[in-house]
């Protein structure tokens, strides 16, 4: 273990402060990735693998670049329908 000191923040607070953050253009992210930090994807899946044979379709780096793939992608097209809303 490292010696590195937590904080612990309520998830509605992190949502607010990424709101506000992101528009004042001080940060990229949003309110939508908290959730992934709550929950995010990190497992030992040796058992799923070795004792139940259950076979993978992702590691954990294709997992994460398909989530950042995707979150793009839903970005993109939510700028588009703002674009034509306008």
């Amino acid at each position: 273990m490292t010696n590195r000191k937590s904080l612990t923040v309520p998830a509605a607070v992190l949502k607010f402060a990424l709101r506000i953050g992101r528009a004042w253009g001080s940060t990229e992210h949003g309110p939508e990735r908290v959730a992934f930090l709550q929950y995010r994807p990190v497992l030992d899946n040796r058992r799923l693998r070795e004792e139940l044979g259950v076979p993978l379709r992702y590691t954990s780096r294709e997992a994460l670049e398909a989530y950042l793939l995707a979150r793009a992608e839903e970005d993109s097209v939510a700028a588009g329908r703002r674009s034509l809303e306008a």
